[in-house]
Parts: C-alpha cells; sequence; structure tokens
C-alpha cells in the first residue's frame, strides 16, 4: 500500500473516530492526498514501484474507506462559486468562477478530478420559452459550462441550474445550490419531483387601498433549497395581470399594474380573451411569485362565479411557463364585479381551495329561477313525528336546539375521536414489560345518547432501530385501557391487538410511521366521561431497543 494511501486512512481515521466533520481546509488536503494516491498507483501500473492493487488510474483503497469516503463523501459536486446571473447580452447567462470536483469517466466509481473554471459570460440559450439546465462538464483539460435540456450525467456532468428565456429576451433561472454529494442531490431530486415549488410559510395577501395588494414576507422551497423573500406591495412593486387572449392568439401580459380589476374573466375556450363577469357575480384572480426577482403575477380566473362557487373555484391548469416553472402559487383573491374590495383571500397555507357556504343570500345560485316552491311554511314544520303521515315534512330543532329523539332511526349518527397529549419517544426492549401511554380524557358526550361501541386509536410518527439489527415486534401483545380509578390486572381489557413483527425496521434505520384503530369493542370499560390509563402490555422487540417518535393514543366512541 502506497504512503500517500496510508497517510489518506490515517487523516480520515482521525476526523471519523473522534467524530469530527471535515471543512473545506480537510478537503482541500484529502484531494492532493487522493492525487498523490493516483500519481503512484498510476506509476505502479506502468511497472513502477510504488504499492498499490487495481487498474491504472483508480484510487485502491480498504473497502471500509472506499465505501466510506471516497464513493460517499467525495462525490461530483460543486465545492465553490458557480453562482447564475444574467448575462451582459440579452438573452444570455452568466456563471461565477468555480472549483468543483467530477469524475474523469461516466462510471459511478471513476476517478474524481479537481477542477477550477473562471467566470463565463453570455451563455447562450438556444430557443424561447425552453427549459434548460445548466451543466458543468468535463472530459480532460479545463471544464466547460453548457445549457442542454436533458439531465446531467451526474459523473463527468453535474448540474448548476436551470434557465430560460422568453421571446423577448427576458432571462429566468434557478440555482442548483453546491452538489454536496450524491445522496444528497439525489434528495434534492426527489423533494423537488414531489413538491416542485412550494409555500412554506409567510407570504399572506392582505387588502390595501383599492384592490391593492400587500404579500408579507415568507419562505419559499425548492426541493430542500429555502429562498427566504421579502415584503412586497402592488402600489410600490407593481404586478403582472396575466391572461390568455388574442391578437395575437397566447399568453398576455400587462406589466406595472396596481390594483386586481373588478370586471372580467378569461375564457380559455375556443375563442379565448377576457369577457365581462355576470352581474352580481364574481371573479378569481390567482397571485403567484417567481422566484429569482420576487415579482409578482396575477392571473385571470376561467369563468365568472356565484360566491359559493368562487370559493370552490381551483387554480387554472393552463399557465405560462414562466409561472410554472419558476413561480409558486401564493393564494387566490376574489372579487365581485364592480367592487372597491376585495371578497375573500384564500392562502395556499390555509386551504385547499375548498368551498364555503355563501356569505349572504343574494350570492345563492338559483335565485332568479321560477322554482320557489321548495320554500315552506314555519307552519308546516315538525319537532315529532306521528308516524307515516309526517313523511316528506321538514324538520325544525326544539327548545334546546335538538332534534327529538324519537325523529332518528336506530343506526350511528356520529362518532367523537378524544385525542391523549403527544408522548415525543418512547423506547421498547427486547425485555417482555408493561409500557406506559398517555392518559386519554372523555369529556362532553351528549347526556342523551347510547354508546353503541368504542375503539382504540394509535398513531406513531416514526420507529428508529439503535440496535443495528433488524427488528420488530417480538411477540403479539395488546394495548390496554382502564379507568384511572381502576386496577390494572382487574379492571382493564384489551384496546388495540398488535400482532407479532409488527413495525419491522431495518438495522439502523428510520420507518415511517403507523397509525393503527382496533376492533375491539371496549365499551364495558370506556362508557362515559372519565379519565382513562392507557398501556401497552407484555412488549417486547427483537434488539434493544426500537425507538417510537411522537406517539399518541386515542379512543373513539360511537353513539346514536
Amino acid at each position: 500500500m502506497s504512503k500517500a494511501t496510508n497517510e489518506v486512512i490515517a487523516a480520515l481515521k482521525a476526523l471519523f473516530e473522534t467524530g469530527d466533520i471535515p471543512d473545506g481546509t480537510d478537503f482541500d488536503g484529502f484531494i492532493q492526498l487522493i492525487q498523490d494516491a493516483v500519481q503512484e498507483h498510476e506509476h505502479k501500473s506502468s511497472g513502477g514501484g510504488a504499492s498499490g492493487t487495481g487498474d491504472a488510474g483508480q484510487i485502491a483503497y480498504p473497502d471500509d474507506i472506499s465505501g466510506l469516503f471516497l464513493d460517499g463523501v467525495l462525490s461530483p459536486m460543486v465545492l465553490t462559486g458557480a453562482v447564475v446571473s444574467e448575462g451582459t447580452d440579452a438573452g444570455t447567462i452568466k456563471v461565477t468562477a468555480l472549483t468543483a470536483l467530477l469524475r474523469a469517466t461516466t462510471d459511478e466509481d471513476g476517478v474524481l478530478t479537481p477542477v477550477s473554471k473562471a467566470l463565463e459570460d453570455n451563455i447562450t440559450l438556444a430557443a424561447a420559452d425552453t427549459v434548460y439546465h445548466i451543466a458543468l462538464k468535463y472530459n480532460g483539460g479545463e471544464p466547460t459550462v453548457s445549457t442542454q435540456t436533458g439531465q446531467c450525467n451526474g459523473t463527468t456532468e453535474i448540474g448548476i441550474g436551470v434557465c430560460m428565456k422568453d421571446a423577448s429576451n427576458n432571462v429566468f433561472f434557478r440555482q442548483a445550490g453546491l452538489r454536496l454529494s450524491n445522496g444528497l442531490a439525489k434528495f434534492h431530486r426527489r423533494a423537488a419531483h414531489l413538491r416542485e415549488i412550494e409555500l412554506c410559510r409567510g407570504c399572506g395577501i392582505t387588502h390595501a387601498d383599492t384592490r391593492g395588494f400587500v404579500v408579507a414576507a415568507g419562505h419559499i422551497y425548492h426541493g430542500i433549497n429555502e429562498v427566504e423573500t421579502t415584503q412586497r406591495t402592488s402600489a410600490v412593486d407593481k404586478f403582472t395581470l396575466v391572461y390568455y387572449g388574442d391578437d395575437p392568439t397566447a399568453w398576455q401580459f400587462t406589466a406595472d399594474q396596481t390594483a386586481i380589476p373588478n370586471d372580467q374573466y378569461n375564457d380559455y375556450g375556443a375563442n379565448p380573451g377576457l369577457v365581462n363577469l355576470a352581474n352580481n357575480e364574481y371573479g378569481c384572480f390567482w397571485v403567484y411569485m417567481v422566484m429569482d426577482s420576487e415579482d409578482l403575477y396575477v392571473v385571470y380566473g376561467r369563468d365568472t362565479y356565484k360566491l359559493a362557487e368562487a370559493l370552490l373555484a381551483q387554480p387554472p391548469a393552463e399557465i405560462p411557463t414562466i409561472i410554472s416553472a419558476f413561480g409558486v402559487l401564493l393564494g387566490c383573491v376574489i372579487v365581485k364585479k364592480g367592487g372597491a374590495d376585495f371578497t375573500a383571500v384564500q392562502m395556499v397555507t390555509d386551504v385547499f381551495f375548498t368551498g364555503t357556504a355563501a356569505a349572504d343570500h343574494g350570492a345563492l345560485a338559483g335565485l332568479a329561477d321560477d322554482d320557489h316552491t321548495q320554500y315552506v311554511l314555519t307552519a308546516e314544520l315538525i319537532n315529532s313525528s306521528a308516524g307515516a303521515e309526517d313523511a316528506g315534512k321538514p324538520i325544525k330543532l326544539g327548545a334546546a336546539g335538538k332534534v327529538n329523539k324519537n325523529m332518528i332511526p336506530d343506526c350511528y349518527v356520529g362518532h367523537i375521536d378524544y385525542w391523549s397529549d403527544v408522548d415525543d419517544e418512547i423506547s421498547l426492549s427486547s425485555t417482555p414489560g408493561d409500557v406506559n401511554l398517555p392518559n386519554v380524557v372523555v369529556a362532553d358526550i351528549p347526556g342523551d345518547v347510547t354508546l353503541v361501541q368504542v375503539i382504540g386509536l394509535l398513531k406513531v410518527r416514526m420507529m428508529i432501530d439503535s440496535s443495528t439489527a433488524a427488528n420488530a415486534i417480538a411477540a403479539a401483545c395488546a394495548i390496554r385501557v382502564k379507568k384511572s380509578d381502576g386496577d390494572w390486572g382487574v379492571d382493564d381489557v384489551a384496546l388495540i391487538d398488535i400482532p407479532d413483527n409488527a413495525w419491522a425496521t431495518g438495522a439502523s434505520a428510520r420507518e415511517g410511521g403507523d397509525a393503527m384503530a382496533g376492533d375491539n369493542d371496549v365499551k364495558s370499560e370506556v362508557d362515559g366521561n372519565a379519565t382513562y390509563n392507557l398501556r401497552f402490555e407484555d412488549i417486547s422487540v427483537d434488539g434493544d431497543n426500537l425507538l417510537l417518535k411522537d406517539v399518541q393514543v386515542g379512543l373513539r366512541v360511537y353513539f346514536k
């Protein structure tokens, strides 16, 4: 084994045995030592006297070091620089000076090579309205930066970001961030593919002046990259109105707007364009923010709505590429035709654009129809039934605000869930034993109902193995329940049965949590308002220990 190889091993062991995290200076030293090892190894492969094993050009270490460091921490990555911005020439981008690690071949274990590159300006984008990947490439010699429509291969090519220009040579871009390792890059891609760009918190929309608005500061994520945004106001920062229309038939952008319209919507049909809202109806206006510039775009809704319909409206399926690739939806502003104020603001962090009841009688659909036979006189309302002769009559509540029980059929009419506080961690060992769970308080069960069934509920956010071996429930067991003034072993009953080998977790792994609902009816013990104790009885796992994170238990009470 070469001297350089031994030096790398010694340096790595010294860091990992003490638990220290390598910093930038350590990485510089490691890279130099690795290059020394490569040179000695190549010398030996061509007949030289240095020690080493493997094919020429490959760094050979013991399996534990190679797998842990070379193929793990030292993956193709940007080390410094590579910040994307608009180029000097219109319709181009610029990438700052950079240092990086790239593989010499497309093989997953190809030799890592440190490279550097000076600032490059006026990198061209071939076509308008096309999203390009910004790729740092290495094929011997000096690395290059270029744009391409396909993904980078992750070995001789790594992504710096994505970009696009429009027909007017306005450039949009999104920074990819440092590529710290293949694993981290894959995690980022997974987050980006699953969630794309999303609002985390803040960016609340509030009304200002006449149909103007303020967007609060907030936090937006693209994948695992967080972007902190500043407050924006329509009066000062302006926004761009967007609709799909004629002359020509394309997306139309009207910049420098300060107030949301109150007169039209965007017909996206065979003859696209702006159409007047119907009298006494409402328009939806969808507010987006583009990440790199924090510019605001407001997209017209697709129809004229009654208020109840507007509150149920969904974001338009078709939006410009500038918004779909680089923007995030903040919320929906609802405005009545001719109105000076917003009727409602729905934020993506508050609602999933599900409807609510109309705010006033005039906003209900169908009032203009000649079908008022559905309205009845108060004298026709009944609170108790004489039998079949009352079929079809409307019901009114009694003096206590309740329906007379003789009006309700013998069936389930509802249930109430009662939950415990959250226990942040419960540790299960290989020794069978009883493990207490948080108490559940049952309160405010209506006094005039009959309990039909009571079952148990269990939620676990995550399971973590700390035994370094595959882990699971070692033998069938149960969660049991009793009143707080009862005795274990005397008054308790089985609430939820947990089968053998449940909650299987890999060695030193984390598994997503579980949600369980038992099928044991425990109304013989849970028979009214009281505090109830719950615990795992005779529970054990295969190895020490299995950790349950954020555990919560509950009781579901069905009544009629």
